[in-house]
């Protein structure tokens, strides 16, 4: 409050005024005031009674003036000229004004409203100087211009409140949405002057109407609003599937790197001759393995030195350490036997990436998803109002124009979009409802379903609950959340399947081979053979040595038959031995490559590992907010408030100076408001505010713990989604409670400030007739209600008080002229108050009838000569 009303009225008839007062503050008609009861004032205390909303509470004078700062003060006193009423004493009109200007550093205004009727008892005293001494006229009219009844005499307290009330609040400024009044920062005139005054008003509220033009205004039910960019245009896109998978295909171009990682390639192997001096040692291992009777174990010492290690280890590590992971990725089973679901896929792909990447940098293992969540949901935004959200996520083009699409729901199903599952099967299926963007989870309740209906019991409901599933996945098909999960979904199973092809050729490189029958026969002939060699090398070389020793031959003839013996042997050995060995040249070539290819497989594994936990990952965060972007775009201003009801317009103890009313909603009217306001409003980009909006507000919505988000709403998505994430809670409250009223309040507060300026018409278009209190009477047209209050002065024509007040010398002058009209109005919305204060010139107060006595002798006799003749005035 910037200005305080204080109220100064003897006990009696003038209660009448306090409890009207009282009532149209109790329905939120008037501004708070203090009420002085002139008896009980002492001469060091002035007790009050504070008025406000209805609620009258006790208190002093002096503690209400310094409870707030007050600007303003306006001390009104209450003269009743009815009847022996007694007025508040001029000792007590100083001290309550003394206390005022003593402890208010405020203006202070000094009013005294006469109260009068025409054939009240006469008064010695009326006026006093230094204040606004204001006779309040003894009539009732509807309007200016529409004819007045003369009040008759009566000091009735309802009679005489209801009134005087009136005429108080126009005054006095307490009508609620007018705080002015006609005589601020106006000085009293000098000596004891009376001014004639008459107050007017006229109010309707609208919150029906206002409910139904905002509903209509930020409603999406019947379809997203076509926006436009200055002059031109944006069009609806037919062709939804299309748009719709060239956004998803665009978010993935530009994320590409998110759903596949590096691989590791194996360089091309050549087979490698064995030099002479290897293959010698080599022969020479095997037959001493033979004649040690154990070619095998020369066989297998030599296919082990190239047997693959790392494919042994990789294996040992992955199952030893984590077997239910390894189950989950290889078999697709939990390890209770029940099938594995994509979190269970997400946990093994977790486990495996942290045991495969030990050692590694964390650079090549931590991934920021935060940006391509932030643009999935600036794709969604786009195809919903033609914004540019985000770079290289373009908006529909047809031709030169822009597009959007009419369904919210393709742009991002919300809450109203979930499929409720019975409660019947939802301990089988472990959910109770589905998400469209939840394309894994859809296909493990069908898989349950499929197991479920083998149940004599649940089989007709499962299968009926099935084929809905089929129906409700067909018509969000084409939406954008389902056509960018389609490419996740099919990345992450490509991306499982390849884990699992690795870890089986793992497994396969691991297991050493048993040497076959064939394998070890032909070991074993050519071992006999190589020893059958040998032994007639050794025979030939014994007779050579025996014909040296008996004489035979000559020494030097026996040395070059034994080389000869010697190179047949090794020629004959050597052959027999790389001609018989040949297989195991190959087998050795293959244990090369298969020792190199585990080495790859090892580190593609670890790849493909982090490729797995990446995009399940980002399928969680995905599902998520799938359900914001779902939920502001299905509702990007909330739910509609619950409006206040119209209260009902009151009648009774008004005078016909005073009528409230009740706005009627006109539904044509309404329409036709609400598409201009549509098209004026929505412009490109105008889901950016109440998307920012909601981000703002995330974290005093989420409650106490969502402080950390409150300054830095960003920090959501980097968030990972889980019961106890603050991503997790606040997309539980935005489809549980939509996206609060904050958007909405600011584009309607936009709208209603537009009534006064560019779209007056469409407010007078909106507001035509006016509901009063008498239901049987019907509304009446705007122009009958306001009763000329709304007319400008020059229409308003000459204007004139009743003169029962005046003495017969003042009625014949101008003194019952209207010299003033203070006119005021003010609209809260669609609502909208009217007053009309009107005022005469001021005159001495001994011009009253009340006070007809006192008029000097010399202006009896002028005043007499002058109702004689009509050319005489005073």
């Amino acid at each position: 409050m910037t200005a305080l009303t204080v109220l100064v009225a003897p006990p009696g008839v003038m209660n009448g005024v306090r409890d009207a007062l009282t009532d149209w503050s109790a329905v939120g008609l008037c501004n708070p005031f203090a009420w002085v009861d002139a008896a009980t004032v002492q001469p060091n205390l002035v007790p009050c009674l504070g008025v406000h909303d209805g609620r009258s509470y006790g208190s002093g004078l002096q503690q209400v003036l310094s409870s707030s700062r007050y600007a303003r003060v306006r001390i009104c006193v209450l003269v009743p000229l009815v009847d022996d009423a007694e007025p508040v004493s001029a000792a007590v009109e100083s001290q309550v004004a003394q206390l005022v200007l003593g402890n208010a550093q405020a203006r202070v205004e000094l009013v005294r409203l006469l109260i009068a009727r025409p054939d009240a008892a006469t008064r010695h005293e009326v006026a006093r100087e230094g204040w606004h001494n204001i006779l309040l006229s003894p009539e009732d009219s509807r309007g200016p211009g529409l004819g007045r009844q003369v009040l008759s005499s009566s000091s009735d307290v309802l009679a005489v409140g209801a009134h005087a009330a009136a005429g108080v609040a126009g005054l006095t400024g307490l009508w609620r949405q007018v705080p002015e009044a006609p005589l601020d920062d106006t000085n009293p005139p000098p000596g004891r002057t009376v001014r004639l005054a008459r107050s007017f008003v006229r109010g309707y509220s609208a919150e029906g109407v206002e409910q139904a033009v905002r509903n209509g205004v930020l409603s999406t039910a019947d379809g997203l609003p076509v926006p436009r960019q200055s002059s031109a245009q944006a069009l609806y896109a037919e062709d939804v599937q299309l748009a719709t998978s060239n956004m998803a295909n665009a978010l993935w171009s530009k994320h590409r790197s998110v759903l596949r990682g590096p691989r590791a390639t194996m360089k091309a192997e050549v087979a490698k001759e064995v030099g002479g001096g290897k293959a010698f040692t080599m022969m020479l291992g095997f037959l001493w393995n033979s004649i040690k009777m154990s070619p095998n174990r020369w066989y297998s010492s030599v296919v082990h030195t190239v047997s693959s290690a790392t494919a042994k280890v990789t294996h040992e590590l992955v199952f030893g350490a984590a077997p239910s992971s390894y189950k989950v990725v290889v078999g697709g089973v939990r390890a209770d036997g029940n099938p594995a679901g994509w979190e269970d896929l997400a946990l093994a792909s977790s486990e495996m990436s942290e045991l495969l990447n030990r050692g590694a940098p964390q650079e090549e293992t931590r991934h920021d998803l935060s940006l391509v969540v932030k643009d999935y949901v600036a794709g969604a935004l786009t195809l919903a109002d033609a914004g540019d959200h985000a770079n290289g996520l373009p908006p529909i083009q047809i031709g030169p124009d822009r597009a959007v699409l009419r369904d919210p729901s393709d742009c991002a199903p919300g809450p109203q979009d979930t499929l409720q599952l019975p409660a019947q099967l939802a301990e089988q299926l472990g959910t109770d409802r589905l998400h469209p963007a939840d394309i894994l989870g859809t296909a493990m309740t069908r898989t349950r379903l499929g197991e479920a209906s083998r149940n004599q019991h649940l089989a007709v409901e499962a299968d009926r609950v099935d084929a809905e599933i089929q129906g409700w996945q067909q018509r969000f098909a084409r939406s954008y959340p389902v056509q960018v999960g389609n490419t996740l979904v099919s990345q992450i199973q490509h991306t499982a399947g390849e884990v699992r092809g690795l870890l089986q050729n793992i497994q396969a490189a691991a297991a050493v081979p048993d040497l076959s029958g064939e394998i070890q026969a032909k070991q074993e002939r050519l071992a006999l053979t190589m020893r059958i060699l040998l032994i007639a090398f050794l025979v030939f070389v014994g007779f050579d040595v025996v014909a040296v020793i008996q004489g035979w031959i000559a020494w030097d003839i026996a040395l070059y038959i034994g080389l000869g013996i010697f190179a047949v042997w090794a020629v004959l050995t050597g052959g027999l031995f790389f001609t018989g060995q040949r297989a195991l040249f190959g087998e050795l070539h293959r244990r090369q490559i298969a020792t190199n290819q585990a080495e790859v497989n090892r580190e593609n594994l670890r790849h493909a590992s982090n490729d797995l936990k990446r995009q399940t990952e980002l399928y969680s965060h995905y599902l998520e907010w799938s359900r914001v972007a779902g939920a502001v775009v299905a509702r990007p201003f909330g739910e509609p408030p619950q409006a206040d009801a119209d209260l009902e317009p009151i009648s009774d103890g008004l005078p016909m100076a005073a009528r409230f009313g009740v706005a009627e909603v006109q539904p044509e009217q309404v329409s036709r408001a609400v598409v201009t306001i549509r098209r004026d409003l929505y412009r490109i980009g105008w889901l950016t505010m109440p998307w920012e909006q909601a981000l703002r507000e995330a974290g005093a919505r989420i409650g106490p713990e969502g402080y950390e988000v409150s300054e830095r709403p960003d920090r959501l998505f980097g968030m990972p989604p889980g019961p106890n994430s603050l991503l997790t809670r606040w997309a539980n409250v935005l489809e549980r409670e939509g996206t609060g009223p904050g958007a909405g309040d600011q584009v309607w507060t936009y709208v209603v400030s537009t009534f006064d300026g560019q779209q007056a018409e469409l407010k007078r278009s909106l507001v035509t007739s006016v509901r009063g209190a008498d239901p049987s009477a019907g509304p009446q047209q705007m122009a009958d209600f306001l009763a000329n209050l709304d007319l400008p002065d020059d229409r308003l024509g000459p204007q004139a008080f009743d003169t029962a007040v005046l003495a017969v010398h003042a009625r014949m002058g101008s003194r019952s002229r209207v010299s003033q009209n203070w006119r005021r109005t003010a609209g809260d919305g669609l609502a909208r108050l009217t007053v009309l204060v009107q005022l005469g010139d001021g005159f001495p107060d001994y011009e009253l009838a009340i006070l007809e006595q006192a008029i000097p002798e010399q202006t009896r006799t002028e005043t007499k000569l002058g109702s004689d003749d009509a050319q005489w005035t005073f």
